[in-house]
């Protein structure tokens, strides 16, 4: 739950291209941003 969230604004930040529609259909999506959530919770 915490992922779609954060998903939404990452993904506005950094491609608003890519829809939550998007990443649900595309797994290895899923994973690659739990990966840049990873990196964002490590630089504030």
């Amino acid at each position: 739950m915490i992922v779609f969230t954060v998903n939404g604004s990452l993904t506005s930040l950094k491609a608003p291209q890519s829809t939550s529609g998007k990443v649900h259909k595309n797994r290895i999506s899923r994973r690659r941003i739990v990966r840049e959530l990873r990196d964002i919770n490590h630089q504030p």
